[in-house]
């Protein structure tokens, strides 16, 4: 007999014997990603301004029909910002982004990407009870149906962006802010149900906010010491298309940001 390694294993081959083995393939990788927030998780760029190329539909990023509750084939201008206070499809975020960093990255299978922001909401939209957390939870909830219907088990991320309406209104203390913060991010994890590994993504504020409400921002940035698994994206040098808003560049150069975060 001979032991021959195998991986991490070590097997007996009798002499004069042939063995052959099938290399198995990794398990695919599926990513589900959920936008939540203000106006800025569903994005105000005029989707108009955007390359044929990406307004194209794409089977490569599987949108959640929200009225239907089924995932679709990306197609901006027409199943993006649906249900989304204060927007629609004429409008777009981080999705586009999605586009081009799939483009960099090339990879066989599809993202889920799941909208759940409101336009101008803040917490009296996103506390318990509230229409936003609302909307939320029963997203994830068909999310996780179809993926079960689907047969897959996604790695899941929570793209967030919340703050700038309370900060405007003065509706809390930084600290107020910051811990509602962290209570909102463990309820949409409960939703999704496997706790932290479910990954944070929140970009800065644009420059003018800062400029507006330092301590606010500051206190924002604070989460990642007080959130497992929860990432800052810098968003220096990013265009904006006013004080409180991406551009659709900005949009693009942020969804491949926070999409390139692992």
């Amino acid at each position: 007999m001979a032991l021959y390694r195998v991986g991490n294993h070590i097997v007996n081959i009798g002499v004069g014997e042939r063995r052959s083995w099938a290399v198995s393939a990794p398990p695919p990788t599926y990513r589900a990603i959920v936008s939540v927030g203000e106006s800025n998780a569903g994005g105000q760029a005029p989707t108009s301004s955007l390359s044929a190329p990406l307004q194209a539909p794409t089977s490569r990023i599987r949108i959640l029909n929200v009225l239907t509750s089924v995932f679709q084939d990306l197609d901006i201008g027409a199943n993006n910002n649906l249900d989304h206070d204060g927007l629609d499809s004429t409008t777009h975020g981080w999705e586009a982004g999605l586009i081009g960093y799939l483009d960099a990255n090339p990879q066989t299978e599809p993202l889920y990407y799941i909208q759940t922001g409101q336009g101008g909401s803040g917490f009296l939209q996103w506390d318990p009870g509230g229409d936003g957390l609302t909307r939320a939870q029963s997203r994830i909830a068909a999310a996780i149906s179809q993926f079960t219907t689907l047969g897959i088990s996604p790695t899941w991320e929570i793209w967030l962006t919340l703050g700038i309406n309370d900060f405007i209104g003065g509706s809390y203390t930084t600290t107020q802010y910051r811990d509602k913060m962290v209570t909102l991010i463990g309820t949409i994890r409960g939703y999704i149900g496997n706790g932290t590994a479910t990954r944070v993504r929140t970009p800065e504020f644009m420059q003018s906010v800062k400029d507006l409400y330092p301590a606010y921002c500051a206190a924002h940035e604070e989460l990642p010491g007080l959130v497992t698994n929860c990432q800052l994206i810098d968003t220096t040098g990013i265009p904006t298309q006013d004080a409180y808003h991406w551009s659709s560049a900005g949009y693009i150069t942020l969804g491949g940001l926070l999409a390139a975060q692992t």
